[in-house]
C-alpha cells in the first residue's frame, strides 16, 4: 500500500481525503501551519470532518513521515506528486 500526506487541513484537504482510494492509499497525516489544529482531540477532528485516526501535524513533521505521495493545493489546480 502506498502512503500519502495532505498539506492543508482546510476544506480542500478534507475533501481530498474523502476522494482517496483507501484500499490502495494510506493517509498518514495532514500537515498544516495552524497550531490550533494540532491540538484537536480525535472526537474534535471527527466533528470537523477529518478521517478517523489521521492526525493534523505541523508541515515539517508530516513531511518527516516520508510518504510516497504528497497532495497539496497551489495557485490553480491541486497537485499530486511523488514525495
Amino acid at each position: 500500500m502506498e502512503t500519502v500526506i495532505i498539506l492543508g487541513a482546510g476544506q480542500f484537504g478534507r475533501g481530498a481525503a474523502r476522494l482517496l482510494n483507501q484500499e490502495n492509499m494510506a493517509l498518514l497525516a495532514f500537515g498544516d501551519n495552524n497550531p490550533a489544529l494540532h491540538q484537536l482531540t480525535e472526537s474534535e477532528r471527527t466533528e470537523k470532518g477529518f478521517p478517523a485516526n489521521v492526525p493534523v501535524l505541523p508541515v515539517d513533521e508530516a513531511l518527516s513521515l516520508k510518504p510516497d505521495y504528497i497532495i497539496y493545493r497551489r495557485d490553480g489546480p491541486a497537485a499530486f506528486r511523488p514525495a
